[in-house]
């Protein structure tokens, strides 16, 4: 059974977005890319399944043969997501047996899937006392721990164990992972997710095991990562542009022209994604290509100001002066108050004294 709440997998990825570093020129004058189109927070990619149901996989969905027959059918009612049904079923055997931990365990779990998140944290904290190897319990405990605003320290504490009792379980390595990256204690984040990689190599492990590295201004060492995800996230419209604008970030920009050329093919209409592929294009000294994504991202919107300003400094850098001034002059017209606009402006007046200059 999915854990429905298994929402938090991209971590901090707003937080650390910075804006496209300098390199040459051009893309010194990049105005801050994080304005254009299409920079906004992007959804999590797809979390692991929590495996909820049996620690001990047995019979009865989970539950060993002797367990008492109202813990199977609260059992078989989870399985349903029929927790109303599931909770006073749990609350006949923990009147019976009070310090049964897999009733415990599941009376937290039929609370957690229903909202009652306190009292759901209470079950859990209640069931490892009752029986510290409930794997599936300590994850879940942990889960809470990590929602937002989350609480890394106590997520490690009960994940750590976890880790030991079934160093195998892909889905703890990862919210381990996690809960170091969030208490910024980025070698042991990196560690497990090495981990988890050596157990199942997973694109989703290394997209977070990337967004992890980047965060901890590891960008080298993140590049690798990514490209391992991009094949599987090409066709997510918001994931595919977190992965080119890191690579732009991190100078791959190869992979990023590829990146945004996947985003391109996913909406051709957002002029954000030429004009960040034609500064990746410009990088590569690839100009004729940079100005065909500068006119492309003009013609996908004619007011959109950074696609004119761009195009006019990469043409007055390739020696077309007279094109570019008015590429520049447009710019300025569609917003002389911003700050493209006046970065527009200035161009102009610098191109100006230089030509009283001669």
């Amino acid at each position: 059974m999915p854990n429905h709440r298994c929402t938090f997998g991209l971590s901090l990825i707003c937080a650390t977005r910075h804006r496209l570093p300098a390199g040459a020129a051009l893309a010194a004058a990049a105005l801050g890319l994080c304005a254009l189109p299409g920079c906004g927070p992007p959804p999590k990619p797809a979390e692991p399944d929590a495996v909820l149901l049996g620690d001990e996989p047995a019979a009865a969905g989970g539950v060993d043969e002797a367990a008492p027959p109202e813990l199977k059918r609260a059992v078989a009612a989870i399985e349903k997501e029929a927790y109303a049904e599931a909770l006073p079923l749990l609350d006949q055997v923990l009147k019976a047996e009070p310090d049964n931990a897999q009733a415990v365990y599941y009376r937290a779990l039929a609370l957690d899937m229903t909202g009652k998140r306190e009292q759901a944290e209470q079950g859990y904290r209640r069931a490892i006392e009752l029986d510290a190897g409930l794997v599936n319990a300590r994850f879940n405990l942990a889960m809470l721990y990590l929602e937002d605003p989350p609480r890394p320290e106590p997520a490690i504490a009960v994940l750590e164990p976890a880790v030991r009792l079934d160093p195998k379980a892909l889905d703890v390595r990862e919210k381990l992972a996690l809960a170091y990256q969030l208490a910024k204690q980025y070698d042991k984040a990196a560690a497990e997710y090495e981990a988890a990689l050596g157990l199942s190599d997973v694109p989703r492990v290394h997209f977070n095991y990337a967004d992890m590295l980047f965060e901890a201004g590891r960008r080298e060492q993140a590049v690798p990562h990514m490209r391992q995800a991009f094949p599987a996230f090409q066709k997510d419209k918001e994931n595919v542009v977190v992965l080119a604008q890191r690579f732009a970030q991190s100078h791959a920009y190869e992979d990023c022209v590829r990146a945004f050329g996947a985003a391109i093919a996913l909406d051709a209409k957002n002029p954000g994604h030429y004009v960040y592929r034609g500064l990746c294009q410009h990088e590569l000294k690839k100009e004729r290509e940079a100005q065909q994504d500068f006119r492309a991202a003009a013609a996908a919107d004619p007011s959109f100001q950074p696609a004119p300003y761009y195009l006019g400094r990469s043409l007055v850098a390739s020696g077309q002066a007279d094109e570019g001034a008015r590429s520049l002059r447009r710019a300025v017209e569609l917003g002389p108050g911003t700050p493209v606009g006046k970065k527009a402006a200035a161009e102009l007046e610098e191109m100006k004294a230089r030509g009283a200059r001669r």
